[in-house]
């Protein structure tokens, strides 16, 4: 096995086998460039995480709409790719929607659809731009349901009883006793409420207010920027671990209301 290493500070990037292509940041960078290029975008922001194990690129598609026909409630639909050094010389890009507002984020077509706005692709020695083309194209489909389902959760009435249970079941577990919920949990779900009730950024808006958008939105804005101790672990989770999964698990459990 071999080590691969920051070169400025030796800091440790993954464990390979002696077969594995070691592949530059400044390869890597190059490779989303000519990525996203075959759509025409371009990258908005680069960055890294956990010291540089896993790199990143968000690249701003054309695709933007209104959530519910709000004019203030603007998502735009971003490619996010991601590179880590693990063994694997893969890329992963998936779509994801960013409302302008704020920021929150979430995966691009849940429920039946989930998989539809994720791509693989391969590095240079691979690169078929022909073949990545075609896989990048799916996210005009990913952009079409997404709207669909926000615009349905925009359309869903959320009553406060209704709301604290859904937060319960999703913080907690499905059919949990509120009356023994863990003090940090009761904690959570009553800033999450609070969030959903007005102190939440776009929360008064008519896409939010006592509906299941809102909802989710509170949820996400948590979970964006309320979990893990430091910026690098907020954005892991809301992109790539726990937080993406509950948000994913909270707009599938909203959309079957």
């Amino acid at each position: 096995s071999d080590v691969i290493y920051r070169s400025d500070n030796n800091f440790q990037l993954g464990i390979v086998s002696e077969k594995y292509n070691i592949v530059q940041p400044k390869e890597v960078l190059s490779f989303y460039i000519d990525l996203v290029g075959l759509e025409g975008w371009k990258l908005d922001v680069v960055g890294q995480l956990d010291g540089g194990k896993r790199l990143w690129a968000l690249a701003k598609t054309d695709v933007s709409f209104f959530a519910g026909n709000d004019s203030e409630d603007i998502m735009d639909v971003y490619l996010l790719l991601t590179t880590t050094f693990d063994g694997s010389s893969s890329t992963i890009g998936k779509f994801i929607c960013i409302r302008a507002a704020c920021g929150n984020s979430l995966t691009l077509a849940v429920g039946k659809n989930e998989g539809l706005g994720k791509v693989t692709v391969h590095h240079k020695s691979e690169f078929n731009p022909k073949k990545v083309k075609e896989k990048l194209s799916i996210y005009k489909k990913a952009s079409e349901i997404a709207e669909d389902q926000v615009n349905t959760l925009t359309k869903k009435k959320i009553n406060d009883k209704q709301a604290v249970r859904f937060l319960i079941d999703i913080l907690e577990h499905d059919g949990a006793d509120p009356d023994k919920l863990s003090a940090r949990n009761a904690n959570i779900i009553t800033s999450v409420f609070e969030l959903y009730k007005g102190q939440g950024i776009g929360s008064n808006w008519e896409s939010s207010k006592g509906t299941a958008w809102g909802l989710l939105n509170a949820l996400t804005q948590h979970v964006d920027y309320n979990v893990g101790r430091n910026d690098n672990n907020r954005m892991r989770a809301a992109w790539f671990g726990l937080g993406e999964t509950l948000k994913i698990k909270a707009m599938n459990k909203l959309l079957a209301i």
